[in-house]
């Protein structure tokens, strides 16, 4: 018998797409308060500046540290017994390979490094249970990089578009994945963040 446990959505998109303004102005829209466990963000990861300073030193650091973070928060939640209850997550565990896929493409990780962390990854993902649905923020790459300059935060700026071309590219391979996995996966034009408020209906026909 499949252990009962709440519901469990994961919220994806490239960088600067706009997943904590979904988290923080859209959710609470969605459902009572009582029905959502909580709407987490993505922790925070003292390699993310270093990263960016100097990708190929601090790769591994980097997506170990997400991968540690992301499983604390995946059995801290995992308790829930409440199938009426959802946890919305800012990327799951299972997101983390986009990024890892797209660094070893650019030549930031290594072909050694990467057999490294997902090693690591398959042991970590023994017997975590998959999202039920996937949101998918969609928006240009060149919109997301004119987010990421006007958010002005000083460890992205020298995020330039083909990174995120090529976390676009990695993105579908992963939604199609979960798909073939028989994961529920919602897009959902993120454009423009004024016609935002309008997806509040559609999104709970989604998720009830």
């Amino acid at each position: 018998m499949i252990p009962k446990r709440a519901k469990i959505v994961s919220i994806d998109g490239n960088i600067g797409v706009g997943k904590s303004t979904f988290l923080t102005e859209i959710l609470p829209q969605l459902f009572d308060n009582d029905k959502i466990i909580k709407g987490i963000k993505e922790p925070e990861n003292p390699w993310l500046e270093p990263f960016y300073k100097d990708p190929k030193k601090h790769i591994l650091k980097l997506q170990h540290y997400f991968l540690a973070m992301r499983l604390g928060i995946y059995k801290e939640y995992m308790d829930a017994k409440d199938e009426s209850k959802i946890i919305f997550l800012d990327r799951s565990i299972f997101s983390d390979v986009i990024f890892v896929d797209n660094a070893l493409e650019h030549g930031i990780m290594t072909r050694q490094d990467y057999d490294v962390f997902m090693q690591t990854r398959k042991a970590v993902l023994q017997d975590i249970p998959l999202p039920d649905l996937v949101i998918y923020l969609e928006a240009p790459p060149q919109i997301c990089l004119e987010r990421i300059k006007t958010r002005g935060l000083i460890s992205e700026q020298g995020i330039d578009i083909s990174y995120l071309i090529g976390l676009e590219n990695n993105h579908r391979k992963y939604l199609s994945d979960m798909e073939q996995k028989e994961v529920k996966v919602l897009k959902l034009d993120w454009t423009d963040f004024g016609k935002q408020y309008t997806t509040t209906d559609f999104l709970k026909r989604w998720l009830c």
